[in-house]
């Protein structure tokens, strides 16, 4: 009894698979202006970002990332960052989504 328990355990495992990061409503990039949107909006829209960058010309990128796969590979995939200039609005964004 005790193996088929662990089998079925084990079967569920697989099946269900694994997710990393926090999936974002991607419709919410229609929000975002060039210029004029700033980082307290992103987080409002989107949630804490999985990490921020600092590049060397001072500019900031923001990235929200949410993958989800099974054993038989990836399902679902959601990336997008967001790049701030120092004067603290959005220069540019990439979405990208699987």
């Amino acid at each position: 009894m005790k193996i088929i328990n662990l089998l079925l355990l084990i079967g569920a495992l697989i099946i269900s698979g694994c997710a990393t990061g926090k999936k974002f409503d991607v419709s919410k990039t229609q929000n975002i202006k060039r210029g004029e949107t700033v980082p307290t909006q992103l987080t409002e829209w989107f949630g804490k970002p999985w990490t921020v960058r600092e590049k060397k010309d001072g500019t900031q990128e923001y990235i929200w990332q949410y993958t989800r796969g099974t054993i038989g590979g990836l399902v679902e995939q959601q990336e997008l960052r967001v790049y701030v200039d120092p004067d603290g609005k959005v220069k540019d964004f990439t979405l990208k989504q699987i």
